[in-house]
């Protein structure tokens, strides 16, 4: 007997080479983005992958409100997730505030104060200029395009958890080593998707 499992996959990518990162996260069903965005931080910071004042992007199914606040305040990174047509700037400004733990006198709080006006400027400027960054988000959704048609990702039936995980690993593994071969224009990345 099969079971068949829908599974939300986010991979992380370093955009300059287009290496996938671990943690490649694996959950049963589709779990709205916006819920998982805490999880694979948590998952980058413990990994050692993510520092602070790191610039990530994500897409807009990440998009919440909260999920700025928790990338900003909690990791103290940049997080420019796409956003949509009625996000209201106001609003977003309004959700930055100090966690009470920063005023711990044992804390250097002028220090973290002057990083955190300093991340959160950066993020403003970059927020409302995010669709300079279009092109990079292009690059990475045809690296998942190579994952999902040119590696047969898009339905992995299998009848384990592991199973899942291996086949999954080893596709991202295998597009990795692909980019390593200079496969990283996004022209070059389209025909390998479309073989």
């Amino acid at each position: 007997m099969a079971i068949l499992l829908d599974l939300k996959l986010p991979i992380s990518i370093r955009t300059r080479h287009l290496h996938a990162l671990l943690p490649i996260l694996i959950h049963n069903g589709t779990p709205n983005d916006t819920n998982i965005f805490p999880e694979v931080l948590k998952e980058l910071r413990k990994r050692r992958i993510i520092r602070e004042g790191d610039l990530i992007l994500a897409d807009k199914g990440y998009y919440k409100y909260d999920n700025y606040r928790i990338g900003l305040i909690d990791y103290r990174i940049i997080p420019l997730i796409f956003p949509k047509e009625n996000m209201k700037m106001k609003k977003l400004n309004q959700i930055f505030n100090y966690k009470l733990e920063i005023f711990n006198p044992k804390k250097n709080t002028e220090k973290i104060k002057k990083l955190l006006k300093r991340l959160k400027n950066e993020f403003l400027e970059k927020i409302n200029n995010w669709e300079k960054y279009k092109p990079i988000r292009g690059k990475i959704e045809d690296f998942f395009k190579l994952c999902k048609d040119g590696l047969n990702m898009r339905d992995i039936h299998k009848y384990t958890h592991d199973s899942v995980k291996r086949t999954v690993y080893l596709n991202v593994f295998l597009a990795g080593l692909i980019t390593l071969q200079g496969y990283t224009t996004k022209t070059a990345l389209q025909k390998l998707a479309e073989m």
